[in-house]
């Protein structure tokens, strides 16, 4: 994984925060960013809160319903 891919690091770090493991996103965030801020002088293109909020939002949308039968191979 490339450490300086914004977009695999957010996924990944959305991907934490999601599954609930939000210590290891902030870790992930924070050595992100240092990694950015140490090689090309910039700040990451979103934070935190930003993923946090995201996150929040889609767990609030009901799941998909299925049906049983497909599971069962009926």
């Amino acid at each position: 994984m490339e450490p300086c891919d914004t977009d695999v690091q957010r996924r990944v770090i959305s991907l934490c925060i999601a599954s609930g493991r939000r210590s290891e996103a902030a870790r992930r965030f924070a050595a992100f960013r240092a990694v950015l801020l140490r090689d090309f002088g910039i700040e990451p293109e979103f934070d935190l809160v930003e993923l946090s909020t995201a996150a929040a939002d889609s767990s609030h949308r009901e799941p998909p319903q299925r049906n049983l039968r497909e599971f069962a191979g009926s």
